[in-house]
């Protein structure tokens, strides 16, 4: 055992998710997965769809970490920038995506609890809860009304950021996924792969008027719960959204966006 809780947890998993012992059953594996995600793309209880804008500039020196947010609720318009990197684009053989997956696997989902409803279609409408996205039908499948993991599942440090945060970001690997394929090295691609996700989040947000908050730590057993996770899915990051102050606005946004209350 060593010092690290998620170190411990990847051990077990490791043992307990096995890579297969021959090529032919990873390649089987790897077909009957993409054979799953070829139709996965159904309903789902948020069409991010209804409320796509045109995509955003990117400017590099925008990016930056937030701990401040503003009490402005955040927009369908601006969550849909956010998310539409993670989008997948079906091209007539398979899904493609912004970013690398090994073996397109793709095996890292994106979950959200909202504290707050956004203002706008769709979300508005429903409750404040736990939410996963949905890549492929471009949409969000409601988990759980109301669902909250609190401030104590926070660092001392950030349960400030966390309470003036709309959005709660997760983004889970499901290593059942990825271990029989690439045994005990699933764990770095996945952890490659949330990482080009997170970039990804990072450029969209600016020109939406959306902060983002990198977050290390977080008590990642309240969310098994709350997002339903199956064994095998472990926590790899998480990132806290909110409406940037209005001072640190893009100035053309700010005539755009409603004031903060």
């Amino acid at each position: 055992m060593s010092n690290d809780p998620l170190l411990d947890q990847l051990s077990l998993i490791v043992r307990r998710f096995p890579q297969l012992p021959s090529e032919r059953e990873r390649e089987a594996f790897k077909a009957e997965l993409r054979k799953k995600t070829a139709a996965a793309s159904g309903t789902v209880s948020v069409s991010l769809a209804d409320a796509a804008s045109a995509s955003p500039s990117v400017n590099l020196l925008d990016r930056r970490n937030h701990r401040e947010f503003s009490n402005r609720p955040i927009g369908m318009a601006e969550l849909t920038r956010v998310l539409s990197p993670l989008r997948a684009t079906w091209n007539g053989d398979r899904w493609r995506f912004n970013y690398a997956s090994a073996s397109s696997l793709y095996g890292i989902s994106t979950f959200l609890i909202v504290h707050r409803r956004p203002y706008g279609p769709g979300l508005a409408r429903s409750q404040a809860g736990s939410f996963r996205f949905d890549p492929r039908a471009f949409g969000l499948n409601l988990i759980e009304a109301d669902a909250c993991i609190g401030r104590d599942a926070h660092a001392a440090l950030n349960q400030p950021v966390f309470e003036r945060a709309a959005i709660s970001l997760y983004l889970i690997a499901d290593f059942g996924i990825s271990c029989p394929v690439y045994g005990a090295n699933g764990i770095r691609f996945a952890l490659l792969e949330a990482g080009l996700m997170s970039q990804l989040i990072d450029q969209s947000a600016p020109s939406t008027g959306i902060g983002v908050c990198h977050v290390g730590a977080v008590d990642g057993s309240r969310l098994d719960t709350v997002l339903r996770l199956r064994p095998g899915q472990v926590l790899l990051h998480s990132m806290l959204l909110g409406c940037v102050t209005q001072s640190e606005l893009r100035p053309e946004m700010r005539t755009l966006l409603p004031h903060e209350s």
